[in-house]
């Protein structure tokens, strides 16, 4: 793990897959709703601030992270606002802290290279607009249609033939929650929380 001080509001940490073995954490299980990983980007910030005493207490922050190969990750942490001292201070959302209910949802992102693919399998996929309805936003990035579906607990066991379905029409993404970060953090979706009822409904 490299730890690289880019300004006094941003940090840059190069990170190996065998880093991740530390945390007991592959590209297979870093997501949100593995507590793993949510402890491995906790233990990173505590250590990435130690390094460069860069102090990340009171203070909103972004976490970027970016598959620069099959076998590293480059990931971006960088301060916002100050918040007021008599204000509680909104923590990292992957801190691990004692009390916590672990979040068991996981998000899972679609490309489809043409809004009418993913039009026609809004169509002809009515069951699947209906269970997944106000968990599912679509984005455009690239000239491409990037569809994010959050998959609550109820919804998992539904997932497989979800994704054996939507496989006819889009390619799943690879590191899904770092990807549906970066979209909720820097693009505003076309159509939020219910893309595939509204696709059915109107197209």
């Amino acid at each position: 793990m490299k730890i690289e001080k880019i300004s006094e509001d941003m940090l840059k940490i190069t990170l190996n897959v065998s880093d991740m073995t530390k945390w007991n954490v592959s590209k297979d299980t870093l997501h949100p709703g593995n507590p793993n990983s949510k402890e491995m980007f906790w233990d990173i910030i505590h250590l990435a601030s130690e390094a460069t005493g860069v102090e990340f207490s009171n203070c909103k922050l972004t976490v970027e992270a970016v598959e620069k190969d099959a076998e590293t990750f480059v990931i971006f942490i960088t301060k916002k606002d100050v918040l007021p001292q008599e204000a509680a201070p909104r923590r990292y959302k992957y801190r691990k802290t004692q009390g916590d209910v672990q979040d068991s949802s996981s998000v899972m992102v679609y490309t489809f290279e043409d809004f009418n693919d993913i039009c026609s399998f809004a169509k002809n996929n009515l069951y699947f607009c209906l269970l997944f309805e106000n968990n599912n936003s679509l984005y455009k990035h690239n000239d491409m249609f990037r569809l994010v579906v959050t998959v609550t607990p109820p919804l998992k066991e539904h997932i497989g033939k979800f994704n054996n379905a939507v496989s006819e029409y889009a390619l799943q993404v690879e590191n899904s929650y770092i990807y549906a970060s970066y979209l909720e953090e820097h693009h505003k979706p076309m159509i939020e929380k219910t893309a595939l009822k509204t696709l059915y409904d109107k197209f």
